[in-house]
């Protein structure tokens, strides 16, 4: 195996710690503004979004179509959208929006992801770029149910008249 090989499998396999780990550092240096809430609201909609999105498009993984093992061990399920790529791409999103260069480091991982999960043919590139989108889209559905959430809680709040 080429050090090229052996880099795409182990970013296939295990880069989507770096989202998460980016997500814990983000928290640690923003306390205030990093706000769980919104957090575990966005990955619900990713989740949400993902099993929609799944069911669908039906879309098989290129080893199945090739007829080749995968340079990852895989079962042969739907490979649309890719799941790793909703992930990274949703935390990046997230944490752009407050912590610009965790962020920035988050989107690079998000983006070496989805090429090595490619490269592995564990995905094409399609469901890499509407597991990004799907990711991106479940931070700004989060974020505007948030905001309409504490826009209708504070006009509540107000005495009326």
């Amino acid at each position: 195996m080429t050090a090229t090989t052996t880099a795409a499998v182990w970013i296939a396999q295990y880069a989507i710690a770096g989202s998460l780990i980016a997500a814990l550092a983000a928290r640690l240096r923003n306390r205030r503004r990093f706000e769980p809430l919104l957090f575990g609201l966005g990955a619900g909609v990713a989740f949400l979004l993902t099993l929609i999105a799944a069911q669908l498009y039906q879309h098989p993984r290129p080893f199945v179509v090739m007829h080749v093992a995968p340079l990852v061990a895989h079962s042969n399920d739907n490979g649309f959208p890719s799941d790793h790529s909703v992930v990274a791409a949703y935390i990046a999103a997230y944490l752009l929006w407050f912590d610009l260069p965790v962020g920035a480091c988050a989107a690079a991982v998000a983006v070496l992801i989805g090429v090595a999960r490619i490269f592995c043919l564990l995905h094409w590139p399609v469901d890499i770029a509407f597991g990004w989108l799907i990711g991106i889209a479940a931070a700004v559905i989060a974020r505007w149910l948030l905001a309409q959430l504490f826009t209708k809680t504070s006009r509540s709040a107000q005495p009326p008249g």
